[in-house]
């Protein structure tokens, strides 16, 4: 809820960048991650934004209705930290300049 918040107020400052890249976790506490995707991609300062969809449940049960939704990508996570971490790394060199 605070993530639609920050991205709907108005441009920030110019020390602080509107974000490039939105990871966005399926399961959120007060929110469906799937919910906020929707409401992230009808911002017109977002429609472009790569979204990477972080999630427990596996790709063939959530990733083609998140691509759907306006997701670029969905990544399953990783059950250890450094798989994890690995994954990260690896979407932060290909997405962001």
């Amino acid at each position: 809820m605070e993530a639609l918040l920050f991205l709907r107020n108005p441009p920030p400052p110019a020390h602080m960048p509107r974000p490039a890249l939105i990871l966005l976790d399926l399961k959120l506490p007060q929110l469906d991650g799937a919910l906020l995707l929707p409401q992230i991609r009808q911002l017109p300062d977002y429609q472009a934004t790569p979204i990477i969809i972080f999630s427990g449940t596996p790709k063939e049960w959530e990733g083609e209705r998140c691509l759907q939704l306006g997701a670029t990508a969905y990544v399953q996570k990783s059950t250890d930290f450094a798989g994890f971490c690995d994954k990260v790394k690896g979407l932060l060199q290909h997405w962001l300049p």
